[in-house]
Order: structure tokens, then sequence, then C-alpha cells
């Protein structure tokens, strides 16, 4: 089996509510890659464009697949993967810049996984060592609001079975105090409460914070300072009791290595996207596994599709202990597969079937279709404004 091509289409999802975070906003435009093979196969996957964390809109996301990898990929089997992320690496220099096209990256990865699992016959969690669970647990995101709104946010998602709620901060420290002080009052002691303040804290500012907040009996803090600053983590962590978690700091499996040998955080963030898809991830759980550290299933408000590649890289190891931020199902009103998830009571199902196991839905794929923008549009947008 050989790849013959790479096809990109962008899509933009109706949402519940607007997402807000430290960052800004994330949007709803999702970009699904497409490889086909020469045996009349196709695999699909998920590249998740963030501007306010990555710089890049969709436009340059699809510049950068369709100029800087996929043609590494034609001719290749999918099967081997480090050859394809080898020869990727050779022809744009990835080795001396491992955050290069992550999310890029990510999409492209699920597609070739999504190929070889239905190459194979199995779900994608077989091909990664087997599914330990069929239903896995999620968390209720609650994005930044008032502390007011924000509970009647994490109030309707109790009502619908939801136990752990990751509610974000890191913008005013005394808002953010109130707006978990109100979760907590809100949602009763046997609720599940953790903060990702986005890196927006100063290391003093962090330990003076968590120390306050404890009181709230906090799950975990995620992210507390600033991504680059592993000794600020490994000082915040030593003067606080609640567990810290990783994000923003791991891009890679050489931060993965960094942060376990300062002794950095108690948890790994683990996201396809953000560490450039499954292939990287599985090698930075097996750092997790070695340094004791646990991980979480981390998610940027994915479809169904990117959703899919979640759920079946968390079925496939223990060391995720704690919630999944797969809240895509929840968050957009309206999905692109044929079967969309739907959550239940806080949790996902896997899906059984070859592959990632779920099929687009093509009339949904043209109703929410992007019409991508080339140069010679944006020229013309530019010459109209004059």
């Amino acid at each position: 089996m050989r790849i013959t091509n790479v096809s990109l289409r962008t899509v933009e999802l109706p949402q519940r509510r607007v997402f807000r975070y430290r960052g800004g906003v994330i949007g709803a435009k999702r970009v699904i890659v497409q490889i086909d093979a020469d045996n009349g196969l196709a695999g699909i996957g998920e590249a998740t464009p963030i501007p306010t964390d990555w710089g890049h809109d969709v436009e340059a996301m699809h510049l950068a697949i369709l100029q800087f990898i996929a043609p590494s990929l034609i001719g290749m089997d999918p099967f081997d993967l480090e050859g394809i992320w080898a020869r990727v690496a050779g022809a744009v220099s990835i080795d001396q810049a491992t955050t290069s096209m992550l999310p890029e990256r990510s999409g492209v990865d699920a597609a070739l996984y999504d190929l070889m699992g239905k190459a194979a016959g199995v779900p994608v969690s077989s091909l990664l060592g087997g599914a330990r669970a069929k239903r896995l647990p999620i968390a209720a995101v609650i994005g930044l609001d008032t502390p007011d709104r924000m509970a009647e946010h994490a109030l309707d998602a109790q009502r619908h079975g939801y136990f752990d709620f990751k509610v974000k901060v890191g913008v005013d420290p005394a808002m953010d105090l109130q707006r978990v002080a109100t979760l907590r009052d809100a949602l009763g002691a046997a609720a599940h409460i953790r903060v990702d303040v986005n890196g927006g804290w100063s290391p003093h500012e962090a330990v003076r914070l968590i120390r306050a907040m404890e009181i709230y009996d906090l799950e975990l803090v995620e992210q507390p300072v600033p991504g680059w600053d592993v000794q600020g983590l490994a000082f915040v962590r030593s003067k606080v009791d609640t567990p810290i978690m990783v994000d923003e700091s791991l891009h890679s499996i050489q931060d993965a290595l960094v942060l376990a040998a300062h002794g950095a955080c108690d948890l790994f963030n683990i996201k396809h996207q953000r560490l450039g898809g499954i292939t990287p991830s599985r090698k930075v759980l097996h750092i997790a596994e070695a340094a004791g550290i646990r991980c979480m299933l981390g998610g940027e408000l994915e479809s169904g599709v990117g959703t899919a590649i979640g759920l079946h890289l968390m079925a496939s190891s223990a060391l995720f202990t704690i919630p999944a931020d797969l809240v895509g199902p929840a968050h957009f009103a309206d999905d692109i597969l044929a079967e969309p998830f739907v959550p239940d009571g806080g949790h996902l199902v896997v899906p059984s079937g070859p592959g990632l196991g779920v099929t687009l839905d093509k009339t949904k794929m043209q109703r929410y279709a992007v019409e991508m923008r080339t140069v010679a549009m944006v020229e013309e947008e530019l010459r109209t404004q004059g």
C-alpha cells in the first residue's frame, strides 16, 4: 500500500457559545486532512488552527501541509511512520525547530493512523496496544467569563452528568479567586475543580494564589506560569500541595525530558495537536511512565474527527488518570460526522470500527465548507480596500 494523494478541506462549525481563554477566542474553523492510498482506502485526520496560539490561520495551515509535508508522503507506505516523519523532518529542518507545524503534523499523523487501521481492519486503539476501556471520562471546560456566568455554565454541565470541571483563569488574580469560590459554592463539595492558568501568573504570584485557592479543594493547577519557565514551574510545585500540570511547556519529547529532569510537574497534558500527532505523543507517554508522571488527554475544541483521535489515544494508556478535555461534542451545535459523539454523563464512547471508526457526513461537509482564499484573492481584497 502506497500513498497517492493528500487533500484538505476546511469547515466552520456552529458553536453553542463563544469560548474564551487567556489568549483570546478559540474559533470554529477546522481542517480535515485526507490521505489516499493506491488500494482505494483513505484515512482522515483533523488539524486544529488556533491563531492566538500558533500565530497562523487556516490558509497558512493549508500551505504548510500541502507545500512542506504532503510531498514527503507521496509514494510512502503509511505503516512506515518513522520513515515518513524522518523524511518530513529532513525536508523542513524540524530537528532544528521541533515546534514547527505541530498542528499540521498532528492532522496528517492522525490520517495515517486512520489509514493503517482501515488497512488492518482494526481500531486505532488496537494499533496503539489495545483499548483499556470502552467509555472514557471527560471534563466540562468553563471558558473565561464573569464568575456568575461561569457558574451557570458549570451547573448546566453538572445537570448533564459532568463531575469534573476545568476552569479558565489567569487574567485577573482577584477575579480568579472569585471564580473558583463561586464555582465551588455552586457545584458543591463532591465536584472536582481544577484551574487552567494558561501561563498567566508569575511564580510568586502562582504560589500565593494557589495557596489561597487550596481551601476550595483543587484537583490540580494547569500551567500556572509561562511555558518557557521550567524553573518557575519547579519552584511553584515545591511550595504548594496541589498537583501541577503542564500544557504550554510541553511541545516535544525533548520538553518532556527537561520537565521530568527538573521535577517541574506532577502531570503532563498530552495534546496530540501540540506535540505533532499520535506518534510523538506515544513517545512522551513512555517518558511519563519512566518518570512517574501522570497524564491527561488534552483537547482544543475539535470536531468529531479530532475527538475520535483523542479517544483512541486516551484508551490506549493507563497513564491517563484525569478526565479528558474533549469538549468539542458539547461545545459545537452540530458536527461533520455521520454519527456524532454525544456526551453521556461526563463520558464518551471509544469508536470500535476500523481506523478512527468515524465517517464524514458529506452533506454537512458541504454545508459547513469554508472557501479557502488564494494569494490572488487576498491581493484583490487589498486593492478593493485601497
